[in-house]
């Protein structure tokens, strides 16, 4: 089925991942640099496919449009997040209805990556599409906050982490 989607249209981002084989238990495996450049041509694959929230919400924050700059499908320690502005660490993730049944591994994700300073707002792909004003409005409010107190950078550098 032919779509401008490509063959992984359809599919959620978790099992675009793990058909790439990057599922939770096989990341233990995996040398350093050799998952972050899995995981990176899994983010260009995820920018090219992205689902429809997903394109919503990047239409409508792209090219600093809140105030802040921010990247899709970036790249942070073995993980992947939808949106990040590097400069303020704010990370923001558009949760589908896999993430129904993974609520223990998200916040055990969020606390990693909060462990290198970056603050995590999550929003179900139901909101993006269907209240954006109040997503939006949320995204604004934890950028107000961040500038007022931007962490120092603890990002792991590419190719570390793990």
């Amino acid at each position: 089925m032919k779509s401008g989607h490509g063959e992984d249209f359809g599919k959620t981002r978790l099992e675009r991942l793990e058909c790439g084989g990057l599922s939770k238990e096989a990341v233990g495996g995996i040398g350093h640099k050799r998952l972050y450049h899995e995981l990176a041509s899994s983010a260009r694959k995820m920018r090219e496919n992205p689902t429809v929230a997903e394109s919503r919400l990047w239409n409508e924050i792209r090219e600093s449009r809140l105030g802040a700059r921010f990247r899709r499908q970036y790249v942070i320690d073995r993980f992947i997040v939808d949106f990040c502005c590097i400069k303020l660490r704010l990370a923001i993730e558009v949760d589908g209805s896999v993430h129904d049944t993974r609520k223990e591994y998200d916040a055990e994700r969020d606390l990693i990556l909060e462990s290198y300073g970056c603050k995590v707002l999550r929003f179900p792909n139901a909101q993006v599409t269907g209240e954006i004003e109040i997503v939006l409005n949320a995204i604004r409010h934890a950028i107000e906050c961040r500038i007022e107190r931007t962490p120092p950078n603890k990002f792991p550098r590419r190719g570390t982490g793990v």
